[in-house]
């Protein structure tokens, strides 16, 4: 039975505050839910709820919940995004989607509550190459009216990889470089070094490199080195488990202190029959205890496609940052197959 990838562009931030003078996401580290990282699905099932539960006090506590809407067209057009209060989930906010006739997705309008009427909050505005490859994102942010925030190019070889990701921001009336991402290819087509760059007085400086080892197209190992004074040191150290179908079912983090490696978390995720992820359990390690502790429970629910729906379409996927549960920066780009 074959699968799609159901999500689109890639990145999720989650800073959970009280304070309701803005979303739970903050502009500064919000990016819509229809741009997180990639999660399978089944051609007969459609993922219609999303939650997360954090581990305190020996016992599981509500965190958020987002509930997926369709159109007739099997797409997703609607999210809407609640935190839990402590007694009762409350409607954070709501994310809208629009698609060109290619079903690429063209903007996400993140729209938060005023009492009984919805205002705009954020937007981004997506545009595609020839190749249907993501060129641009645009990001901004609502006052008495639309001000540019952040800008997001993308930029691909004679293979249609993405080699280059620059991000820039709103300054003074024009773009500003803030940082860029490098990236390398083997000669299967597997993203083996991330180069990230930050730009500093008028030039690119090197800042954090990321090494990647795949098996069978598989990220199985990645070390992540920060530049300290001209010299890469270790920062993190990633492993990956996979199923006989490909699924990952394991990652373990690690970081570089005290020159020796130091566990700092585990994922562990499981799926169904038909490669649907249920369930992702997230623990941290305790060195007092010498032991993992509970820290993260998501789950996804699905419902089963109508016969009447119409089948959502294949999706291939471009890689910036390969994926990566312990790294919310990820970035994952998506277009369709002619």
């Amino acid at each position: 039975m074959k699968k799609i990838i159901l999500f689109f562009l890639g990145i999720l931030m989650i800073t959970l505050s009280m304070a309701k003078s803005d979303p739970v996401i903050g502009k500064e580290n919000f990016q819509p839910f229809a741009l997180m990282q990639a999660a399978e699905q089944d051609r007969e099932m459609r993922l219609i709820k999303y939650t997360s539960k954090s581990w305190q006090n020996n016992n599981w506590y509500n965190e958020l919940s987002i509930d997926f809407f369709y159109n007739d067209q099997g797409l997703v057009e609607k999210y809407m995004v609640y935190y839990w209060n402590g007694m009762n989930w409350v409607l954070d906010h709501r994310e809208l989607l629009s698609y060109d006739q290619n079903q690429n997705i063209i903007e996400v309008l993140i729209e938060i509550q005023n009492g009984p009427v919805w205002q705009a909050y954020l937007r981004y505005q997506v545009s595609y190459n020839d190749n249907n490859d993501i060129s641009e994102q645009l990001i901004q942010y609502w006052e008495t009216g639309w001000i540019n925030d952040l800008l997001i190019s993308f930029d691909y070889n004679d293979l249609d990889q993405m080699i280059e990701q620059l991000v820039q921001t709103w300054s003074n009336d024009d773009w500003q470089n803030d940082y860029r991402t490098l990236q390398s290819f083997d000669a299967q087509g597997d993203p083996i070094e991330g180069l990230d760059q930050i730009w500093v007085i008028d030039e690119w400086q090197d800042d954090y490199l990321m090494t990647r080892e795949f098996e069978d197209h598989n990220f199985i190992e990645g070390l992540g080195q920060i530049n300290y004074l001209g010299d890469w040191e270790n920062d993190v150290l990633l492993n990956y488990e996979y199923n006989d179908n490909d699924d990952q079912t394991y990652g373990l983090l690690q970081v570089w202190e005290n020159e020796d490696w130091h566990y700092e978390q585990q994922d562990s995720l499981f799926y169904d029959d038909q490669g649907n992820i249920l369930t992702q359990l997230s623990h941290h390690w305790n060195p007092d205890s010498l032991a993992w502790i509970n820290s993260k429970l998501i789950e996804y629910f699905y419902e089963e496609v109508k016969s009447s729906q119409e089948a959502l379409p294949d999706i291939k996927t471009t890689l910036s940052n390969y994926p990566n549960p312990f790294n919310p920066s990820t970035t994952i780009s998506f277009d369709l197959r002619s």
